[in-house]
């Protein structure tokens, strides 16, 4: 994919429905100074339907936030089973990947022209220094998703296991 593509060049106006950073779980209870060095350190992303954003076992450098379009996430069981979740604009990915510093478990692809936003480690690690009250609020937002995943584990599992047959 070409660089043009993943930054967004060429395309200036959102495409209707997408969620303005704002809106994304990351960023609640922000003030607005604090949107704005948030929105400062983002990357937003384009991708066409089909194209990968990440695949299993690439660096987990990065978190992404969806805004528009659908993602879909595939995990390959031992027993060669693939499982399948499909996410909507808000969902964030590859937070854990992100704090851990672990290879990615899973490949995600766009499941429809899609926009997401990303934050690698290195803006994060940058902002925590720089502005280290809004990458408490960040870190507490991520925590709370990441709370919110735990809680909801069983209903996703049992729906991957419907799935891979």
């Amino acid at each position: 994919m070409s660089e043009s593509k993943r930054s967004g060049e060429g395309r200036r106006t959102p495409p209707p429905g997408e969620l303005p950073v704002e809106r994304l779980p990351v960023a609640a209870g922000l003030s607005a100074e604090e949107l704005e060095v948030l929105q400062g350190v983002l990357a937003r992303e384009m991708l066409n339907a089909t194209e990968v954003l990440f695949r299993d076992g690439d660096p987990g450098d990065r978190l992404y936030l969806l805004a528009h379009g659908r993602i879909s996430i595939a995990i390959r069981g031992a027993d060669g089973s693939r499982g399948v979740m499909t996410y909507a604009p808000g969902a964030m990915l590859g937070e854990a990947s992100l704090l851990e510093g672990a290879p990615r478990p899973a490949t995600a692809t766009a499941a429809a022209d899609s926009v997401v936003y990303s934050l690698s480690r290195a803006s994060l690690d940058a902002l925590a220094a720089a502005h280290p009250a809004l990458a408490s609020k960040l870190l507490l937002n991520l925590g709370r998703h990441l709370s919110g995943r735990l809680r909801h584990a069983p209903d996703v599992l049992r729906k991957l296991s419907d799935s891979s047959g």
